[in-house]
This record gives structure tokens, sequence and C-alpha cells, in this order.
């Protein structure tokens, strides 16, 4: 993230993050956010290791969570290549965990 920072820096960018394990996130949600990015900006996709793979929400979770879907491999997918243009953007993704 301090590299992400220090280039940012350099080359006069701003620095959009959007954290994926957050248990709101949907692939319907990443496509808006992605979308209102500014052009000449960072994306920086944070926690992607969590982003899909073994979410599970708590039970007292369910009634909250009722009727979303949660973010799949697909969807952002989507996202990165998808239809929303994404010129003049640069992405970055950070992990916790670089074996996943």
């Amino acid at each position: 993230t301090s590299a992400i920072m220090a280039l940012a820096g350099h080359f006069d960018l701003s620095i959009s993050t959007l954290n994926l394990s957050q248990g709101t996130m949907t692939d319907d949600r990443l496509q808006q956010l992605l979308s209102n990015v500014p052009e000449e900006s960072i994306i920086l996709l944070e926690d992607i290791d969590a982003a899909t793979v073994g979410r599970h929400y708590e039970k007292e979770d369910n009634i909250r969570f009722q009727g979303m879907k949660p973010l799949t491999l697909s969807g952002l997918l989507n996202a990165l290549d998808g239809v929303i243009s994404t010129e003049g953007r640069i992405i970055f993704m950070t992990t916790n965990y670089i074996d996943r």
C-alpha cells in the first residue's frame, strides 16, 4: 500500500480504495462503484484474497443480507474487464495471503 501511495503522489493521481472483503459487496455494487471512479486515478482493490473464496455470513446476519447475491469471481472479472471503461485508470490489488 505504501508503494501505491508513492506512485499516486509521484504521478499526481487520486486513489479510490475498495475493500472487497466487506460482506455487503455484490457484483452490482462493485460495478456501480467502479463506474464512479474518476479518470486518471488509481483503483485499489484491497483484500482480493477474501473477495469471493470462503465468504459466509454469520447466522445473525442472514436477515440483513437476505436477497443479496455476494460478489462472485465472474462478477469481479466482469468488473475488471467488462463494459465499464477503465481507460486512464490503474488497478492494484492487495492481499494478506499471497498463496490464496
